[in-house]
């Protein structure tokens, strides 16, 4: 009876090891897949060395190699054998050289990443979400570009908590594109969550151009367009792009009109 008890102990003791290890495994696999999501939420930039160009060339894959980035360093059964073994970030591109081949580096951007940081911490400083505390996270305000390479475990959680806030994640890729000026007049235009895909369809209008955000803005008010109604801005854009209007001349024609000559 004794042996029969032991046996079972050990047989119980193996399982639970077994258990654990396939449980840390998959902890570390989605750890991997997190980080991978987060350099590109924010943009980073690769290195990527001569057999990883010619692995994403082989592969098949549409966008680029940042929106498919666990293909390249977690094997799966498809991929067993990715090009590179592991994801390491640093603050910048010179710092690469320090890392072999089979390491995939990757750094922030500083355009996009900069703006997604400006972004939070513009939400974080109008406390758009109050309930929301960055000390519950291990960080504190204003997160910085080394926030995003030392504390990335930590900027990973949080980007995962607010990123799933319609909201939040819409006013942070707003503001990641609009400086603090800009966005408070999109505010003014668009003061509601409501006004989301209104407020989208602006950004994106004047992203596809070759204004900046300051000048998109300043045709927008002074065609007299709102929330509500964006025909004017829409014309205008449309006519810098067909006619190739510089922004004096689209101006001059919104007063024009508005003036009635």
């Amino acid at each position: 009876m004794r042996q029969y008890i032991l046996i079972l102990t050990i047989l119980t003791l193996l399982f639970s090891l077994a258990l654990t290890g396939c449980t840390n495994k998959e902890a570390d696999r989605r750890l991997l897949f997190n980080k991978a999501y987060f350099a590109e939420a924010f943009g980073f930039e690769l290195r990527l060395c001569e057999k990883g160009q010619e692995f994403w060339e082989n592969s098949g894959r549409v966008f680029t190699p940042l929106n498919n980035l666990p293909i390249f360093f977690i094997p799966s059964e498809i991929n067993p054998s990715p090009p590179y073994n592991s994801l390491v970030f640093v603050h910048k591109e010179a710092e690469a050289a320090n890392f072999s081949d089979d390491v995939l580096v990757a750094w922030p951007n500083e355009v996009v990443s900069t703006r997604m940081l400006r972004g939070i911490n513009y939400l974080i400083r109008h406390e758009m979400i109050p309930e929301l505390e960055l000390e519950i996270f291990g960080l504190s305000y204003p997160l910085t570009m080394y926030n995003l390479v030392d504390d990335w475990e930590e900027m990973v959680v949080f980007w995962r908590e607010i990123s799933f806030r319609d909201t939040a994640r819409t006013w942070i890729l707003e503001t990641s594109f609009f400086n603090d000026e800009n966005f408070l007049i999109a505010k003014e235009f668009f003061p509601n969550p409501e006004y989301e895909r209104q407020l989208g369809w602006v950004r994106r209008t004047i992203w596809r151009s070759d204004i900046s955000a300051t000048e998109g803005f300043k045709l927008f008010r002074t065609s007299g367009s709102s929330a509500d109604d964006m025909q004017a801005f829409g014309d205008i854009m449309r006519r810098i792009s067909e006619e190739g209007l510089s922004v004096e001349e689209a101006l001059k024609i919104l007063e024009a009109e508005d003036t009635g000559e």
